[in-house]
């Protein structure tokens, strides 16, 4: 074999190693990165939404962790009701305010829904400071129940005291027969 022949022959087997080296990559390598390439976008997207998902889901853990401590006992409307005009007139005496109206507003009563509401309505007049400790003691979320509105007037004829006109708010979950 000639020096021609065998730098032809070196020349051939370099061109048939480059040719199948660029077959390879395009019949095979490429479509595979590609494939991995859209593999991992895909697994970046999942677990960016699984990321936020997760935190979602802690914090409806702690509400549902929060629920699972301080839900009402079912009870009756009427018992509700009851107790809630009790409950805010005895503050009211206990803070030194003077009722000058009270008396219950339509509540949210569905039986689809799993909490009833009953509204309260109660207009008191007396200083400001015992209003605002008579509101405190009143709104309790830990109980279900919170004042919705509240209205403070200060009085005409005397600049130490105010009219409070109020919404107090109770959830309740009805008794077995009402849900």
């Amino acid at each position: 074999m000639t020096s021609r022949e065998r730098n032809l022959l070196i020349l051939l087997v370099v061109m048939a190693f480059l040719v199948v080296n660029f077959l390879a990559y395009r019949v095979w390598y490429a479509p595979k990165m590609a494939e991995m390439q859209a593999t991992m976008e895909s697994a970046e997207q999942k677990a960016e939404a699984n990321e936020g998902m997760g935190a979602v889901l802690d914090a409806v853990a702690k509400d549902q962790e929060w629920l699972n401590r301080f839900e009402p006992k079912p009870t009756s409307e009427g018992k509700m009701k009851t107790r809630m005009q009790q409950l805010a007139s005895n503050e009211a005496v206990r803070a030194g305010l003077k009722i000058k109206k009270e008396g219950f507003v339509d509540g949210v009563i569905d039986p689809n829904l799993h909490y009833h509401r009953a509204r309260y309505d109660m207009e008191v007049n007396g200083t400001e400071a015992s209003i605002y400790r008579w509101l405190d003691r009143l709104h309790n979320p830990n109980e279900f129940r919170v004042v919705t509105f509240v209205k403070l007037e200060p009085q005409r004829d005397d600049a130490e005291r105010a009219d409070c006109r109020i919404y107090l708010d109770q959830w309740f979950v009805p008794e077995g027969d009402q849900i």
